[in-house]
């Protein structure tokens, strides 16, 4: 598989659990869906290169700081 193919899936995959979450209106309804799931798999990505590169580098603090950014953004709360 190329890698241009693994990225058009994965986005596929990300925008789709995110049209999931706002029928169930977890997520609000006027976010851009293609550029959010952008944003998620681009962070995914760069975390494991820091993780492969930089022993030093904290993958538990970043997805967490990761993980309220997109809540308060997405409108999840906390």
């Amino acid at each position: 598989m190329t890698m241009s193919r693994l990225t058009n899936q994965s986005l596929k995959s990300i925008e789709k659990e995110i049209r999931a979450g706002i029928e169930l209106g977890n997520i609000r309804k006027d976010i851009d869906v293609s550029a959010h799931a952008a944003m998620i798999y681009s962070f995914l990505r760069g975390q494991l290169a820091f993780a492969a590169f930089d022993r030093d580098f904290d993958q538990e603090a970043a997805g967490k700081e990761f993980i309220e950014t997109m809540r308060a953004r997405l409108g999840l709360g906390n």
